[in-house]
Order: C-alpha cells, then structure tokens, then sequence
C-alpha cells in the first residue's frame, strides 16, 4: 500500500478524489476537513472552538489539529491518503517526524491544481456553512500564503495533476499519475 499526500487548494477536489483513490489503493481515506467538522459539530469544549476558528476561514492551530491527524493515522501507517494535512511547512514537519518515528514516510504527493476561479466556484456551490464567501476568500488567501513552501518541502515527491473537469476525469488522471510514480519509485 501506499502513503499518499494530497495537496490543493480548498476546493480542488481532494476530499472527492481522496476517497475514490482511497479505495482504489485499499488503504484508509483520512480526510482533515471530514475529522475537523466532526469535532465542530459536537458544539462543546474544543469543537465549539474549532466551529469559531472554522467560521473564520482560519487555520486551526497545530496543538489541536495535530491529535486529530495523527491519532487517524497511527492504525494507517501501512498506507494511507491523507488530504487537507499539511497545510503549512510546521505541520509538514510535525508529519515527517511522526511518520519517522514510525519507520515510515510518504510515498507520492499529488498537488491538485486548478484556476481559481473554478475554486471559488466549486466551493460557494457546496453549501457547506463553512463556505460562504468571505470564508472562502479567507481560506484561499491562507492557502496560498503556505503553498510555496510545502511545494518546495516535497520537491521531488511531487506528481503535479490538472484538477479541472470531471469527476471522473481528474480520478482517472490521479490514479494514473500514482501508478506511474509507484512504477518509477520501484
């Protein structure tokens, strides 16, 4: 099995893409929006607080999004796709350490890309009380404040994928782009 990171934008399709290829790849889907949106639903204690942070378009701080993400991974390290984590170069070295510690590492990066126009689009028709315009905006702006530099982190690990189309499009382009980077890893 595969460790895969998926990274992009809010809106890229990575949540849509993670599952399908988390099947795809038999190895478990954990997605941080999924994991964050739980815990904000509970109202109480930290999701309350998480549900203030989320409304705001703003990062959650590592101290609490750390536990979440490596507590989803710890039954995962054989293989895994990751999406929405990380979103900054701190918590990209929060990652590699747990993982080393653990013997392990990533295996692929796929970086969704898409125009952002289309982004927004997609975002403001999902309805999600998460995605009203100003948070959207918010999210992007954060988004791309951090982008450069995960890039530059996983250099090398990276498979770029055109995120625009279908559903069904980018899949196909995903699964693609894995298995040739699992075919040149060999």
């Amino acid at each position: 099995m595969m460790r895969v990171l998926l990274l992009g934008a809010p809106g890229s399709g990575k949540g849509t893409q993670g599952a399908r290829l988390a099947r795809l790849l038999g190895a478990p889907h954990v997605a941080l929006g999924d994991l964050l949106r739980v815990e904000a639903s509970t109202g109480t204690g930290m999701g309350a607080h998480l549900a203030q942070i989320m409304g705001r378009g703003e990062l959650v701080p590592d101290e609490l999004i750390t536990p979440l993400v490596t507590g989803a991974l710890r039954a995962s390290l054989g293989g895994f796709v990751l999406d929405g984590y990380p979103r900054t170069i701190a918590q990209a070295r929060i990652l590699d350490e747990f993982l080393e510690r653990r013997a392990a590492s990533v295996d692929a990066v796929l970086r969704f890309r898409i125009p952002e126009a289309q982004l927004v689009d997609r975002l403001l028709s999902r309805g999600r009380a998460d995605d009203a315009p100003d948070t959207v905006r918010a999210r992007l702006a954060v988004w791309s404040a951090h982008e450069a530099e995960l890039v530059e982190h996983y250099r090398g690990s990276i498979v770029e994928l055109d995120a625009s189309g279908s559903p069904d499009e980018v899949f196909d382009r995903a699964a693609d782009a894995l298995r040739e980077h699992a075919t040149i890893a060999a």
